[in-house]
Order: C-alpha cells, then structure tokens, then sequence
C-alpha cells in the first residue's frame, strides 16, 4: 500500500485518519515527534496538557503515557531534528516505502530550511 504522504505533516494526517497503520510503540514515537516539532518543547518537565487537548491518532489515550515517554527523551529538538526522525520511521515501515534516495533528499532540505509545513 502507498501512501500520499510526502512530508511529516502529511504523514501525521494519515496517522489520524488511519491511513497509515503501525503498532502502538511506532504511533507514539511518531506522535511524540510531532509534537515536538510542533510546539519546539524545551522543558524536561513538560506536562502534556497540549496533547492531552489535541488529537494525533486514534485510540491516543491508551498511547498516552508511551508518547510522553518517547517525548521525554527528545525535548528540546528542533522542529527540523524531529522532522528528519519522522520521515526515518516512516521510511523503514513497509506500508510507506519512501525512496531512500528521495527521503534523504527531503531530510537534507528540512534541515537547510527548518520546520516543513504544508
């Protein structure tokens, strides 16, 4: 199955509306990227509260406690740094198989230009 996504904010999209289906532990990681990338977080002991009040992927809740985990470990990333992470899992799943080459290239460009947004 291919998907239509070509960016991290696509890729989120397609999480959200299940088009793009993987375990538990890669949705959380995957979450905990976006969210970073989105809010830039810098402090170790960020609560949540943004999470708890948005949804990135269904049945979140009982991934809760595993994104922040994941989350806790990349606190202050750049929105580039976590950019570059979501389109490294999204390569290696195999219901999304990016070209290598093609994703290298888009990591290059996010990290020369910051954050991607579409």
């Amino acid at each position: 199955m291919r998907l239509g996504a070509q960016t991290p904010v696509e890729l989120k999209r397609d999480l959200l509306e299940e088009r793009l289906t993987c375990a538990d532990t890669t949705s959380a990681l995957l979450t905990s990227h976006f969210l970073q990338s989105e809010q830039e977080i810098t402090m170790k002991h960020w609560t949540g509260e943004h999470l708890k009040a948005n949804q990135y992927l269904p049945g979140q809740q009982r991934c809760l406690e595993k994104i922040l985990e994941f989350h806790r470990k990349h606190v202050g990333w750049t929105p580039a740094e976590s950019d570059f992470q979501v389109l490294e899992i999204a390569q290696k799943l195999e219901i999304h198989p990016l070209p290598f080459l093609w994703a290298s290239a888009l990591a290059v460009s996010i990290l020369d230009h910051g954050h991607c947004d579409s």
